[in-house]
């Protein structure tokens, strides 16, 4: 049996974040075992489609979705799924991979549980096996490498100008916080130049006189930019993660509650610097944030936490794991 199914949506109630751990997932999957037949299940925006054709992956048929799901691992991922679509997931397929994030739900018919977040290790889970904690990192393999790149350049000098900031809140900044941070940041530092990727790629009224910035629409792999930049500051989900793993000292803004308790977690571990909820950042809370954020010290402390908590090959770890359920 070689067949995995990766359950998981792409959508503006859902948002990518979801679907990119899923892909980042396949993707270790099938560089370790090319003859896997992977298959994504859900509704998936334009980007996803993309990117799952790119990669050869496949969309599972509705006529033949029944007989798929009996002889695979399935893996699913979306906190839209109720204690009744858990066990649903569990029952139908030959195993079953729940990817969480807060212990809400009894997984005891779940055969695997996935938790990659921070401290994730001493969550007590009663499904037959757990990997949780950050050796279990779906990191993009496009990310390893420059990895390896910034902990070397670490160890040889600490003290690393920031020259390019990427700036990620996500599809839901409803409060315009994007916007805020770089009209921010124009005022406290000069000659830097500012990524903005959004989903929306119409002008913005948006003004510098002391840096430069750049739009950019959501790109088919965000390593690309993240190879570079110096920093980035973005939403409360999958991204401070990505940046966290490459070495780059991150900011978070937080767009739901759940976001906030795991950036506590992580900023406690000084993995990130949490700037708070979106919409409860006050002017005066931004650019205190900013400026604490933005001290030479303050990154040290930052890239020596984030290399010591993750690991190198997480990615490859994870996918060997799984990879056990299909012998």
């Amino acid at each position: 049996m070689k067949k995995i199914i990766f359950a998981c949506n792409s959508s503006q109630e859902e948002g990518l974040g979801h679907f990119i751990r899923c892909f980042n997932i396949a993707t270790s999957l099938h560089n370790l075992n090319p003859y896997l037949e992977i298959y994504f299940d859900g509704k998936y925006c334009f980007f996803a489609l993309s990117k799952i054709k790119n990669h050869n992956f496949n969309l599972l048929n509705t006529d033949s979705k029944n007989w798929i799901y009996k002889e695979s691992v399935v893996i699913f991922d979306s906190y839209l799924h109720t204690q009744e679509k858990i066990d649903e997931f569990s029952s139908k397929s030959l195993f079953s991979i729940k990817i969480d994030d807060f212990n809400l739900y009894d997984l005891s018919n779940v055969d695997c549980i996935i938790n990659f977040r921070a401290d994730a290790q001493y969550e007590k889970y009663n499904s037959a096996k757990n990997l949780l904690g950050l050796s279990y990192y779906p990191a993009p393999l496009g990310l390893v490498n420059l990895r390896k790149k910034n902990i070397t350049e670490f160890k040889n000098k600490k003290v690393k100008d920031i020259k390019r900031f990427l700036v990620f809140i996500g599809g839901n900044d409803k409060n315009n916080n994007a916007k805020r941070i770089i009209e921010e940041l124009d005022k406290t530092i000069s000659g830097k130049e500012f990524l903005w990727v959004t989903k929306k790629i119409e002008k913005k009224e948006i003004f510098l006189s002391k840096n430069t910035l750049q739009i950019l629409t959501l790109q088919r792999d965000i390593s690309s930019i993240l190879n570079n930049v110096d920093a980035v500051i973005c939403g409360g989900g999958l991204m401070k993660y990505d940046s966290g793993f490459s070495l780059l000292p991150c900011g978070s803004i937080s767009q739901t509650i759940d976001q906030e308790i795991d950036s506590k977690i992580c900023d406690s571990k000084n993995l990130i610097c949490n700037f708070g909820m979106h919409n409860e950042i006050t002017n005066n809370h931004l650019k205190e944030s900013i400026m604490k954020f933005l001290d030479n010290s303050y990154q040290i402390k930052l890239k020596q936490a984030q290399v010591e908590e993750y690991y190198t090959d997480s990615n490859n770890i994870l996918a060997k794991e799984i990879i056990s359920f299909c012998q």
